[in-house]
């Protein structure tokens, strides 16, 4: 490397140039006096205008110190490597054609995002729309796994109350609901009580001694109440509905997915409207031409 010449400035020594009062001098006014010069490496300088965005704010003079050794010693590192790669067979001119096609990607996505935040209308997603997709593309929505329906409650092996809360569990009533809800708030540490919605079997029997069961479709058949154990806890199971792998999913198992579908949907017609309009507005205008 001793094509390479570079120093690092110390502009003070490390406390006194990371102190809480330099920091907060040096960001507190745009003022030019106030840069200091932190390191120069390979004909370039380092400023600390240049890193200031970095610094944290309330840092501990310890962990400012910290934090500026980081920046600036990775400061230096780049250019060093910078300048080895000035000193290999790099082909730079294709690096420019690909930042340049970089940025005018990431412009394009930016024009994009702003033309979409501008409306938001695309997110209006109405029942009907969604009830159409579904029945239009069922077979997009054969199960995977077995789903239920049901609630599921996990309580310590000491936790009291035990007879209550299966009798609670077995019953669909406001009141049994309701002290079932306070019961796995209070004692309870892992539940779902929402029997209105669709879960994967193995995400509610995971972590459980359900999850051995070999059979899975014989068991959601033929139970509608499972009480198990381990060392440490019991293992509630209430089941008001099932399907197996391979049916149709429900729609409520699927809506939301369904929903970002069509949402992802408009989003795209939107754009496209957008690019469409504007290339034929151009060609109306001959702001462009195309050579054969």
């Amino acid at each position: 490397m001793k094509s390479l010449k570079y120093i690092i400035i110390l502009v003070l020594s490390s406390w006194q140039l990371l102190s809480c009062d330099f920091i907060e001098k040096a960001t507190t006014t745009d003022s030019t006096p106030t840069d200091k010069l932190l390191a120069s490496a390979g004909g370039e300088n380092l400023y600390y205008s240049e890193v200031k965005h970095q610094m944290g704010l309330n840092l501990s003079r310890q962990d400012s110190s910290d934090l500026m050794y980081r920046i600036v010693h990775k400061w230096i590192k780049s250019r060093l490597l910078l300048e080895q790669a000035n000193e290999r067979d790099i082909d730079f001119d294709e690096i420019d054609a690909r930042v340049k096609e970089l940025r005018e990607e990431l412009v394009i996505y930016e024009l994009r995002k702003s033309i979409l935040n501008e409306d938001s209308s695309y997110t209006d997603i109405s029942e009907e729309a969604i009830l159409e997709y579904y029945n239009e593309n069922k077979k997009e929505f054969d199960l995977k796994q077995n789903i239920v329906r049901g609630k599921f409650v996990v309580v310590p092996k000491e936790a009291s109350d035990i007879n209550d809360l299966k009798k609670w569990l077995k019953k669909n009533d406001t009141e049994s609901l309701q002290e079932l809800n306070n019961y796995c708030l209070r004692s309870a540490s892992k539940y779902y009580l929402d029997d209105s919605l669709w879960f994967s079997f193995d995400d509610i029997s995971g972590g459980s001694p359900l999850q051995d069961i070999n059979d899975q479709e014989r068991f959601l058949k033929y139970t509608t109440f499972s009480e198990t154990s381990d060392s440490l806890s019991y293992y509630y199971l209430t089941i008001s509905d099932y399907k197996i792998k391979g049916e149709t999913a429900p729609l409520n198992f699927h809506r939301d997915r369904i929903r970002n579908i069509l949402i992802l949907k408009k989003k795209k017609e939107k754009i496209k409207q957008y690019e469409d309009k504007l290339f034929k507005e151009a060609r109306s205008s001959e702001e462009f031409e195309i050579y054969n």
